[in-house]
């Protein structure tokens, strides 16, 4: 990584200016290949983008930005990267009182490739187990703009460059560990902001597949006994995640605490631009909320509405106010849902909901409005919704977006008019495709996505009859968080009603107990196998259990329970120590 060295302990106060000083240029200039033109350029298709306070330190927020829809992990020879002549930003607007939404500070990412062995048609020709093991290495450069990013004279400053991307999870043999290089992948430049570019599984959640057919909207027709079918299980994206200080980002170096105060709001969007033929960049895809692009726009606006800045939203308001998708549901399903004047959705998409994000001299512009004072809320908190503030949780969707917004349910029941009084009945408050959750379990820690899907795995390449996981040990994993040195893995394999299991560690003294635990990143749980019983005394590195289990061993569930917990990341290996004796290292196992 090269950084800025000498200039990073100006960077605080430099985004602090760029925050400041007026702006007076303007660009004129989740979707899943959502415009004609976008979808046949997938390297600078914006797939999802969130925004959420952080819940693991709310005095920052995360952004995230996801491009390159549905990467079927088995996609080689020739794997998937960020573009070198695409424009990768994320834009924050923080001053609503002057009616406009241009942008105030953007987070410009260029990438740039290089190939250590033309001569080979391997991504790889060894096992990666570090970023430097990559033959197709991407690295990135990180620049804050104030202004229009795309005019040359807006002020910018580059943060960090020589920025390593994750790799691709090719597979199990090419990347035994696909956790080791993405944690080598997050970097905190001046110990500011934190960073990560790189492959992680799609978290967008949804029935594609019947949504698209006909609106087969299963808690409506029924069909497949209302459970629906995740379309992009198994699938990843190329992620940009970013994590920022909230006094850098609002409108006066602020960290608003009243959530009515006008300052706490911000707007976010990414977006992608490539060069045109005057050289200068070009927008050419953008999203703030989810399926806007996808089910408001109009087809034979979708391509002008990507190159436009949300500045010039207002002139599509009618499709905002006048939808055409509630007209649909009522014709198709014998539903009643009002299909004009819809102001309540102008206000989930496009000026914010009074009381949550609405500033009130505020533009007529798609963006996710971040209210930055009202605290974040992890899946595990009382009162946490899927819903987001429809589900009483206001610290989600419209809220900014977090991961596990299910924002197909949430889009369906605003659509039906939920928010608009005698309207919040059922059917229309019951809505949804199915699906409730992603396939995976999304990780309580940056970069808040999870781990891609492996090549090798999706193209059924195992022993016959075997499967594999693997849990990597850390003190960061642990709840509360443990500072240690030791590190470990635990490797798993499941044959039949057998588990084999090996537990590898480095420097960590006095164990005592090691076990599998029901639980989810982030949360506790109860033992449900022993796999160290101890004590060990003094300093282990190298293995310190191997064996095997089944179920007699397994307590307070069944075996076939555990099993698919080990399948969902729903399970965890802690290692306990005499300094630590509710655990030293923890990792949560994956499935291989």
């Amino acid at each position: 990584m090269r950084v800025i060295r000498k200039k990073f302990k100006y960077l605080a106060v430099f985004l602090v200016v760029l925050l400041l000083i007026p702006s007076g240029t303007q660009l004129n200039a989740a979707s899943h290949r959502e415009a004609p033109l976008i979808s046949e350029d997938p390297t600078a298709d914006n797939t999802d983008t969130y925004a959420f306070v952080s819940p693991e330190d709310p005095s920052k927020v995360v952004f995230i930005a996801n491009y390159i829809p549905v990467e079927a992990p088995a996609g080689g020879p020739n794997f998937y990267n960020f573009s070198d002549q695409v424009a990768y930003d994320i834009h924050i607007v923080n001053n609503f009182s002057d009616g406009d939404a241009r942008d105030d500070v953007t987070f410009r990412f260029q990438f740039q490739t290089a190939i250590k062995n033309p001569a080979t048609f391997l991504y790889n020709t060894s096992t990666i187990t570090s970023n430097a093991d990559q033959n197709i290495q991407q690295t990135y450069t990180l620049t804050g703009i104030r202004g229009d990013p795309n005019d040359p004279s807006s002020p910018s400053f580059v943060i960090a460059s020589g920025l390593t991307v994750a790799p691709n999870y090719v597979g199990v043999d090419s990347v035994p560990n696909p956790d080791v290089p993405a944690v080598q992948s997050i970097y905190a430049p001046g110990g500011i902001i934190r960073v990560f570019a790189g492959q992680r599984d799609e978290g967008f959640f949804a029935d594609l597949g019947a949504i698209f057919d006909l609106l087969q909207v299963r808690t409506v027709t029924g069909t497949n006994g209302g459970q629906g079918v995740d379309a992009l299980a198994g699938f990843n994206v190329h992620t940009i995640a970013l994590e920022v200080p909230i006094n850098l980002l609002t409108q006066d170096g602020s960290v608003p605490t009243d959530p009515n105060d006008p300052r706490a709001v911000i707007g976010v969007y990414a977006s992608a631009s490539r060069r045109g033929a005057n050289g200068a960049f070009q927008q050419v895809s953008r999203l703030a909320n989810p399926l806007v692009n996808e089910v408001i726009i109009p087809l034979g606006l979708k391509d002008i509405w990507n190159q436009r800045d949300p500045n010039g939203d207002a002139t599509f308001l009618p499709f905002f106010q006048n939808p055409e998708l509630p007209g649909l549901l009522n014709a198709l399903f014998g539903v009643i849902i009002p299909i004009t004047s819809r102001e309540d959705l102008v206000q989930v998409f496009l000026t914010g909901v009074p009381g949550l994000n609405f500033t009130g001299n505020t533009p007529i512009a798609d963006l996710l409005r971040l209210n930055v004072a009202i605290p974040p809320k992890k899946p595990t908190d009382t009162g946490f919704s899927r819903l987001g503030v429809i589900g009483g949780d206001t610290a989600g969707f419209p809220n900014g977006r977090r991961p596990q917004d299910d924002v197909v349910d949430i889009a369906l029941r605003a659509m039906a008019g939920v928010l608009v009084p005698g309207f919040n009945v059922a059917p229309n408050n019951i809505l949804g495709d199915g699906v409730d959750g992603n396939d995976r379990p999304f990780p309580g820690t940056f970069p808040f996505l999870p781990a891609p899907n492996a090549g090798s795995a999706q193209a059924g390449i195992k022993k016959v009859g075997e499967i594999s996981y693997l849990a990597v040990m850390n003190g960061a994993n642990e709840v509360p968080p443990v500072t240690t040195s030791a590190t470990g893995k635990a490797t798993l394999t499941q044959q039949g009603s057998t588990v084999n299991f090996r537990i590898d560690l480095s420097n960590i003294t006095n164990v005592i107990a090691a076990h599998i635990h029901s639980g989810l990143p982030g949360v506790n749980g109860p033992i449900r196998v022993f796999l160290f019983n101890g004590p060990t005394t003094g300093l282990v590195n190298g293995t310190l259990a191997q064996g095997a289990f089944t179920a007699a061993d397994v307590s307070g569930i069944t075996f076939d329970q555990l099993i698919n917990e080990l399948r969902t990341g729903a399970a965890y290996v802690n290692v306990h120590t005499t300094a630590n004796p509710n655990g030293e290292i923890r990792g949560q196992v994956q499935l291989q």
